[in-house]
């Protein structure tokens, strides 16, 4: 396989090789990382990367039992020697350093200039009934009870490094695909107020990434992508892919 590369304005080829892993060899260092937590500083420019690898095994009071890694570009990583240490780290989460917070999840094989950037909360429900405990009941409670929703959005360079991020409550719209849409629209107007130069949007709904790339099958969502159309033209150039997103639910009685 070759590539063209460029060089004092001639062009050259250079040969590049494709290098194969045995499964056995990804198997030994996925179980490797089995007992690694990996997180990412949410503002790196206040955020002390080497005071947050230093004192969070303090916070934890797992000193002697935690070892801490600075992996560049906003990114840490945590080694636990027992998966019970890592678990009650876990539970505690989210984590805030330095008047930030922080995105602390489970080590996976993942391949994301994003990840890792999720940020967990825990909800506790009280005295649910045993044959109710199911991942689906808590999501009608959490609509039902709560009539706002959350939406937020992140801004950041190709070194990772965050430029600006929002977050805010809305009235709960007419369904999760409208909150996605108003989402992106707010983040969109957002960028533009504030003359950051981004051309390139992520989401972890894949709806919204239909919708941006067939319009024409929304009829429902009319008003909202005219708002959107208007803004698009904005952008010298816009596109919007999808992320996977990873989601933890704790289930109490």
């Amino acid at each position: 396989m070759a590539q063209l590369a460029l060089n004092k304005g001639k062009a050259a080829m250079v040969r590049t090789e494709v290098v194969k892993i045995s499964g056995s060899m990804l198997s030994q260092r996925i179980q490797q990382f089995s007992l690694t937590l990996i997180g990412r500083l949410m503002n790196p420019s206040i955020q002390r990367m080497d005071s947050l690898v230093a004192n969070m095994p303090k916070i934890w009071k797992m000193e002697e039992k935690v070892v801490g890694a600075d992996l560049e570009k906003g990114i840490f990583q945590f080694n636990f020697q027992s998966e019970e240490d890592m678990q009650g780290v876990l539970q505690n989460v989210p984590y805030h350093f330095d008047g930030w917070m922080v995105s602390l999840v489970k080590w996976e094989p993942i391949i994301s200039a994003t990840y890792p950037s999720a940020i967990n909360f825990w909800v506790k429900v009280s005295d649910l009934p045993m044959h109710l405990w199911e991942e689906a009941t808590l999501k009608a409670i959490g609509k039902t009870v709560d009539p706002t929703l959350g939406i937020g959005w992140w801004c950041f360079q190709g070194n990772d490094q965050t430029i600006l991020f929002g977050a805010k409550c809305l009235r709960r719209c007419p369904s999760p695909l409208h909150s996605e849409m108003e989402a992106l629209i707010w983040a969109m107007k957002n960028i533009l107020s504030k003359g950051i130069d981004c051309q390139v949007f992520e989401s972890d709904c894949s709806e919204l990434v239909s919708m941006i790339q067939s319009p024409d099958e929304w009829p429902a969502f009319s008003n909202l992508l005219d708002e959107f159309g208007f803004l698009r033209v904005s952008f010298p150039f816009f596109s919007l892919s999808l992320i996977f997103v990873y989601v933890m639910f704790k289930r109490t009685a």
